[in-house]
């Protein structure tokens, strides 16, 4: 069953957050020495992590925002615009 809409903001914090989750979960796997391990247990230790650590949805919602109010971020987002419109007109 698919998923109900969410804004954009909404699933980026979600996307930030799962990759916070996923680098400590690898980090936790280099810890204990384990080199090779699939896909889908990295995936189960990122979950549990994340269940265990609510406030990467806060850092990440603090992520989130400055990405989007970076001057840098602003001019790469206005400067694609203006490539992929072609050079015509305002973005």
């Amino acid at each position: 069953m698919a998923k109900p809409f969410q804004p954009i903001g909404a699933v980026a914090i979600n996307v930030l957050a799962r990759l916070a989750a996923r680098k400590a979960a690898v980090e936790q796997f280099r810890q204990r020495g384990i080199k090779h391990y699939r896909h889908v247990e990295l995936l189960q230790q990122a979950s549990e992590y994340l269940a265990r650590h609510p406030e990467l949805f806060e850092q990440a919602l603090a992520t989130a925002w400055e990405l989007a109010t970076s001057a840098a971020h602003i001019d790469a987002i206005r400067n694609f615009c203006q490539w992929s419109n072609g050079g015509r007109g305002r973005v």
